[in-house]
């Protein structure tokens, strides 16, 4: 599969946006706290876990088969 530099850099900034959320998931400190700590406005946390769930929910979409979502009466 033939990526492109545009696709490579969301997937990095993808991968290291999942890194951060499960890091403050451990950390056991609130958003707030956690953004404080890593020096970056918890905006930016949001934004970020929101295109986690969208491309987790895009992929999960594409992995499932047709046959699994119902269909009309």
């Amino acid at each position: 599969m033939n990526m492109n530099t545009r696709q490579i850099a969301a997937e990095y900034r993808l991968s290291h946006w999942t890194g951060i959320v499960k890091d403050r998931q451990e950390s056991g400190l609130s958003i707030k706290a956690y953004c404080e700590r890593a020096g970056f406005h918890e905006n930016i946390y949001f934004y970020w876990q929101r295109k986690l769930r969208a491309a987790a929910c895009e992929q999960l979409a594409e992995t499932k088969p047709r046959s699994a979502y119902p269909g009309p009466g």
